[in-house]
């Protein structure tokens, strides 16, 4: 996971991106419960207008569980007035 978030931030420095994002939260709980933590990354790049990649890694930990999620996407112009995602 942290190795995913380094080549994120990678990919994402000035030269390459146009927006990114970080952040991270974290929650605790009553009742002996285990804390909840997250952390994230996201970024997109555009390319032209309507042209954008977008992407994002976050590590999410709740009751002892730990899930890692990764998305990316891309939209592109079909037609003038029609995008594709």
């Amino acid at each position: 996971m942290r190795f995913l978030l380094a080549l994120l931030a990678l990919i994402t420095s000035r030269a390459w991106a146009l927006e990114a994002e970080a952040g991270f939260t974290h929650e605790s709980l009553t009742n002996n419960r285990p804390d909840w933590k997250s952390i994230y990354l996201e970024a997109a790049h555009d390319f032209a207008k309507r042209q954008t990649l977008y992407g994002g890694v976050r590590e999410t930990e709740r009751f002892d569980f730990r899930d890692t999620e990764i998305a990316a996407g891309y939209y592109h112009p079909f037609t003038e007035h029609f995008t594709a995602q």
